[in-house]
């Protein structure tokens, strides 16, 4: 290609070598404030290139085109601006973009390079190694805010937001992203969740056996007490949400997460499967969007109360469902996982596998923009607390509170 050669003959000695005609003497991708870029913000459509000329260039007009190497060919970029005027020997031009770029372009990650002609010329002012990486991961949030995805655009928000890590555990979102009555509006979510209460999970022969384990912790930890003579009924849990160090899991959780009896997990459908089924439509939505599988946890709040001689009262009051997921990007070794195939240009999540310009998007590509740009932190998100009222109780033997003796339920 004419332009291949062209730009392999062209390098930045040519703009010194005549002090009286307009010379392009630099130029480079940059912030607002002039400072060398690699890659755009996640969530700004907004660039500049900043240029350095000789005076004779001042007032001249130029022709600047956008492109990007594939396979050893020249592909256009598609980039809001093609002509710019000179004026001062050091400017900053904005280059402002949005999805088209990606127009006709089906990789993932463009490296986009420029040149400058000045016009009535034939000289191309071409800066080696003057590239801009844009990955097509930052478009994901605005296709989720264009499709009504408001809660999946925040989880992304939150992990763009946030210095590279790949260790959930480390970090937590308690802003509560996510909302329990949100899920609920799912009918999968919300069958499953009338059946745990149908079901009473909290009062299983099981969750009492937990529940009373979990006592057991707290009066080590003095996160509860036994009724005495005096105080004929005491009270245990706690349904806050603030992160603590717990003694027993040896990790960062929430204060509610510290005590949960009982929990039920939910396998999202895999995308392959999706793209293949026959009501693939009812499938995707903002729940298959913003979390993977996940589980309702739950805890309980109530009291402890003197009856005899041999037995407590164990009554449980309240109930509180909510939800635990980790947002993050671990692939095997093998194998990305698939987060689905994306219209970036029309804004859209791609359903056929025959679409043309449908960007296939796995794991593997937010772990690219990760280690390009040390931007991208996997975290933990828990939902805020539903709770319910209850009465349910059960009696056990005082017994069960004594170093290593065995607990019977009455």
């Amino acid at each position: 290609m004419i332009l291949n050669a062209q730009l392999k003959s062209t390098n930045q000695s040519m703009c010194h070598n005549i002090n009286d005609t307009p010379q392009i003497l630099h130029a480079y991708w940059a912030d607002k404030d002039g400072k060398l870029i690699k890659f755009p913000s996640y969530n700004s459509r907004l660039v500049y290139i900043c240029i350095i000329t000789n005076k004779e260039a001042v007032g001249k007009d130029y022709d600047i085109s956008f492109f990007h190497m594939a396979n050893g060919k020249i592909e256009k970029v598609c980039m809001n601006i093609d002509n710019i005027v000179i004026n001062s020997t050091k400017m900053l031009v904005p280059i402002p973009f949005d999805e088209k770029i990606f127009k006709a372009i089906t990789s993932n990650i463009i490296d986009v390079e420029f040149y400058l002609l000045k016009k009535g010329g034939n000289k191309r002012f071409y800066f080696k190694n003057q590239k801009l990486k844009i990955h097509a991961v930052i478009f994901i949030w605005e296709i989720m805010e264009h499709m009504g995805w408001y809660i999946g655009a925040k989880t992304q928000h939150r992990w763009f937001k946030t210095p590279s890590c790949d260790k959930p555990y480390h970090y937590f979102d308690i802003e509560n992203i996510i909302k329990f009555d949100d899920v609920l509006k799912y009918r999968p979510i919300n069958d499953l969740y009338n059946k745990l209460i149908e079901d009473k999970v909290w009062f299983t022969s099981n969750a009492q056996k937990q529940l009373v384990d979990e006592i057991r912790k707290m009066l080590i930890m003095g996160h509860a007490s036994l009724p005495n003579n005096i105080i004929k009924e005491s009270h245990f849990g706690n349904f806050e949400n603030k992160l603590i160090t717990s003694f027993w899991q040896k990790k960062q959780i929430t204060q509610i997460d510290e005590y949960y009896i009982q929990y039920q997990g939910y396998i999202q459908p895999k995308i392959l499967e999706v793209i293949f089924s026959s009501n693939r439509s009812e499938i995707v939505n903002e729940l298959y969007a913003s979390l993977g599988d996940f589980r309702i946890r739950i805890a309980v709040m109530g009291s402890i109360q003197t009856t005899n001689k041999e037995y407590y009262k164990i009554n449980i009051k309240k109930v509180a469902f909510y939800i635990i997921d980790s947002f993050d990007f671990i692939d095997n070794t093998f194998f990305s996982q698939p987060l689905g195939l994306w219209d970036i240009v029309n804004k859209k999540i791609v359903l056929d596998m025959n679409i043309r310009n449908a960007h296939y998007i796995t794991n593997s590509d937010y772990n690219d923009y990760r280690h390009d740009t040390g931007i991208g932190q996997d975290y933990i998100i828990y939902s805020d607390v539903k709770e319910i009222a209850t009465s349910d109780s059960f009696f056990i033997h005082k017994n069960v509170f004594s170093p290593n003796l065995k607990f019977s339920i009455k």
